[in-house]
């Protein structure tokens, strides 16, 4: 059971590293970062996690999957989304 957690840490870790490094920010930091949301990180990479044990099923979730650790790192950085941008430009010309 505890193996899964490990396994979705690692996973999330992973993932989100290419999206991480990009915006300069190195691994003691990537793992300081994830240790501190380990509640959204447990719940993005354990789920896949299992779903990879299901042969080919990886195959299919992997784009989404680096997708979402994309978003995931945007999130924990306290980026913006453009979704978010264009909302408060809405808020402002109203």
């Amino acid at each position: 059971m505890i193996g899964f957690f490990v396994t979705g840490f690692f996973l999330t870790e992973e993932l989100a590293a290419v999206a991480l490094q990009r915006r300069g920010v190195e691994l003691r930091t990537r793992l300081t970062l994830l240790r501190s949301r380990k509640t959204l990180v447990w719940g993005f990479g354990t789920p896949l996690g299992l779903a990879f044990l299901v042969p080919f099923v990886a195959v299919f979730l992997m784009p989404g999957a680096v997708a979402g650790a994309t978003l995931l790192a945007r999130d924990l950085l306290g980026e913006e989304s453009a979704d978010d941008e264009a909302g408060q430009e809405q808020e402002v010309t109203s």
